[in-house]
């Protein structure tokens, strides 16, 4: 099964391919998300993950054509990005915000993205490592899941905001 980790970063899923466009990071393959096409054949992965990338990307409709050009068919597409209702969405550094209506649409409009799962997340798991924080990030984000449009419409604001979207999407050819 071959499998990509776009914008790797330091933390690279364990046996995937990792790129990034940092070259101190010490990617498998150095490339720009922005710079079309990406060094990859097409038809080529069964898996592609893009953890907290996407927002700082210039075009991302361009980002997930491309991705579907070097994704199987069924391949798997992780995706996750900071919710509109955190603060981290709008650093600098970040072209775009979402929400899960975004992907939802998204989805829609193109059939050859399946839309399998949205999840909320009040806080990112790497933020969660005191227990009380952990507990209550728990029953937020189940909470959230029950419905994400009523969430996001009105409670994301009550809480603080929710901290990341994660998004599962099959590929269909």
């Amino acid at each position: 099964m071959k499998e990509i980790d776009l914008g790797c970063g330091t933390h690279k899923i364990k046996g995937s391919i990792g790129l990034d466009k940092n070259k101190n990071v010490n990617p498998d393959i150095v490339h720009d998300l922005d710079k079309f096409p990406y060094p990859f054949p097409n038809d080529y992965f069964d898996y592609i993950y893009m953890r907290h990338v996407l927002e700082h990307l210039e075009e991302p409709e361009k980002i997930l054509k491309e991705l579907l050009r070097i994704a199987k068919n069924a391949t798997m597409l992780y995706i996750e990005i900071p919710h509109f209702s955190s603060y981290n969405a709008h650093l600098f550094n970040h072209k775009k915000t979402y929400s899960c209506q975004s992907f939802k649409v998204y989805c829609d409009e193109n059939s050859n993205f399946e839309l399998r799962k949205i999840e909320l997340r009040w806080l990112r798991d790497v933020d969660t490592t005191n227990i009380i924080r952990r507990f209550v990030n728990r029953i937020l984000s189940f909470l959230a899941n029950f419905n994400y449009h009523i969430c996001e419409r009105v409670w994301c604001y009550w809480v603080g905001g929710f901290g990341e979207i994660r998004i599962w999407i099959r590929i269909k050819k």
